[in-house]
């Protein structure tokens, strides 16, 4: 009869990581099963709760540039609304440039009137 084996889900946020079942059991209930030496052993339980504290550190550092990266792009689309509704209020209250000239049909100081 074959190995029964039990479900797992495969999203690494609700699945249980390796190293937070090696770290939570204490060294010596773990170095009797193994043949490392027990100063190794604490070495490497030592170890592995750094490894588990940079993993949270790094998880909370990610999650905080998320954070201002959303902000930032809801910023930006902010702004890029308000330019294009400047530019639509703009070009109504300006007269368009029908014949391709830049004159206004107002007199400049440097022309003259005859």
């Amino acid at each position: 009869m074959p190995p029964v084996r039990t479900y797992r889900p495969s999203f690494p946020l609700l699945r249980e990581h390796k190293l937070t079942r090696y770290a939570t059991v204490p060294p010596a209930q773990r170095a009797a099963g193994t043949p490392l030496a027990p100063s190794v052993e604490k070495a490497y339980y030592r170890k592995c709760i750094q490894l588990k504290r940079r993993l949270n550190e790094v998880e909370a550092a990610n999650e905080e540039a998320r954070t201002r990266r959303v902000r930032l792009d809801r910023a930006i689309m902010k702004m890029r609304l308000e330019r294009a509704f400047l530019l639509e209020q703009l070009s109504k209250r300006v007269e368009p440039n029908v014949e391709g000239s830049d004159a206004s049909g107002e007199e400049g100081p440097g022309t003259v009137g005859s």
